[in-house]
């Protein structure tokens, strides 16, 4: 076994692109759902998606 593997990481996607797409995600459910009269529940089903979720909810005006 191989202990001294030397592993190359690439960016992907920039932080910062990902933070304005979080954003504009908001801000489209916040407008969809504005006008619906009843409380939105943002629920992540996905293992680790409490991290997106943390990012999404303080987006949108009127998410819990």
């Amino acid at each position: 076994m191989v202990r001294d593997m030397k592993h190359t990481v690439e960016v992907m996607i920039p932080e910062a692109e990902i933070k304005a797409r979080i954003a504009e995600l908001g801000r489209q459910i916040t407008e969809r759902y504005k006008d619906s009269g009843s409380d939105m529940v943002l629920v992540g089903l996905l293992r680790g998606s409490f991290m997106f979720m943390a990012d999404l909810c303080p987006r949108g005006t009127g998410v819990s």
